[in-house]
C-alpha cells in the first residue's frame, strides 16, 4: 500500500493513525509514502511538492510505531509530524521519564532512548549480566555508536551530558 501524501491536506496523525490501522487489522508488513509532485496543466497544478523531509519523517514515525509499539498520537501530538527525529521529540517532550539508569532500565525503557535501537538495547541487556555500565564508554566496548542517547541515560547513578545532540 502506497501513499501520496500532500495532495490532499491529509495531515501525518492520520496517515500514521490509518497506517497502524492497516498493520494491525490487515497484516500488512509495509506501508509505502511518497511525496505529491505536481504536473502542469493537470487540475492539481497549483499545489505545492510534498517537502522530502516530511516523507523521512513519516518514514521514521512508522518504524517507531511498526517495530516499537509507539501509537500515533504519542509521536505526533498535533496533526504534523515535527521537523526532528520523531524518537527525539517524544523523548524530549518527556522528561519526567528521563533520564533512565543504563543498568537497570528494561528493554521497553531502552528502545524508547533516543540512539538505542533494537539491537542496542539487546546488547545493553546481554553485556549488564557480566557488568556494570560505568561511563558511556562501556558502551563503545559493546559496539554502541553515537553519543546521541548520552542525554537520557545515566551510567551507574551519574549523568554524562551531551553537547552534540542534533535534530536528526
Amino acid at each position: 500500500t502506497q501513499f501520496v501524501i500532500g495532495a490532499a491536506g491529509e495531515n501525518d496523525l492520520c496517515l500514521l493513525t490509518l497506517s497502524k490501522r492497516l498493520y494491525r487489522d490487515f497484516g500488512l508488513s509495509r506501508v509505502y509514502y511518497s511525496g505529491f509532485s505536481p504536473e502542469p496543466d493537470t487540475p492539481l497544478d497549483n499545489k505545492s511538492p510534498c517537502p522530502i523531509l516530511r516523507i523521512r519523517r513519516l518514514y521514521q514515525a512508522d518504524f517507531l510505531i511498526r517495530k516499537y509499539n509507539f501509537d500515533p498520537r504519542e509521536i505526533v501530538p498535533s496533526g504534523f509530524l515535527p521537523d526532528i527525529d520523531p524518537k527525539l521529540s517524544w523523548a524530549r517532550s518527556h522528561p519526567e521519564l528521563f533520564p533512565v539508569e543504563i543498568n537497570t532500565a528494561s528493554y521497553d525503557e531502552l528502545i524508547r532512548v533516543p540512539g538505542i535501537g533494537l539491537i542496542t538495547a539487546r546488547r545493553i541487556l546481554r553485556a549488564r549480566k557480566d557488568k556494570r555500565f560505568i561511563s558511556p564508554e562501556d558502551t563503545n566496548k559493546i559496539g554502541v555508536r553515537g553519543h546521541k542517547y548520552l542525554d537520557f541515560l545515566i551510567f551507574n547513578g551519574k549523568y554524562y551530558e551531551n553537547l552534540l545532540v542534533t535534530n536528526s
